[in-house]
């Protein structure tokens, strides 16, 4: 419904897809996915970036292999990044369950700067495959903002298709 966070079934009907409308594989292009938003707290206050476009605009960049040490998020508190927020047992297992349900044969998305704007569920799969490396597309220039200084829960989350 219009304006709702997303439920477990439609993260659960569209985790792997993502990353693979980057490659234009002509299988995934009719495959929903969840209406999705990357934020990121700056001094100018809350960044927010519409994955949907994200992708989009990331096709045809060079599919590049990237060493998950070198992934800035790893020692972020990435899902819960104000402090006194915490993950509950049920956010952790369903961040596994999403985790394990990616495809690492699709690429993260990087901004110019290296910091992860899509794609951390396919980082924490290859930590938990102990995978040295991952496949990664990044800007050369980080796009533009969606919008600035919204509460992203706000947000519309009706399905784009």
């Amino acid at each position: 419904t219009f304006g709702q966070k997303p439920t477990l079934s439609s993260v659960n009907r569209c985790v792997r897809i993502t990353a693979c409308l980057i490659t234009g594989d002509p299988t995934y292009q009719l495959s929903p996915m969840r209406r999705q938003y990357h934020s990121r707290t700056t001094s100018e206050g809350n960044h927010v970036w519409d994955i949907h476009r994200l992708i989009e605009l990331s096709r045809g960049l060079p599919v590049i292999e990237v060493g998950t040490i070198q992934i800035l998020e790893n020692e972020n508190s990435f899902w819960s990044p104000d402090e006194g927020d915490y993950l509950s047992v049920k956010d952790i297992a369903l961040h596994a369950k999403l985790s394990s349900e990616t495809d690492l044969k699709y690429p993260i998305i990087l901004c110019s700067d290296g910091r992860l704007m899509d794609g951390m569920h396919r980082v924490c799969k290859a930590w938990i495959e102990n995978h040295k490396f991952i496949k990664a597309v990044q800007f050369s220039v980080t796009p533009e903002l969606d919008y600035i200084n919204v509460i992203v829960e706000e947000l519309s989350y009706e399905e784009p298709w």
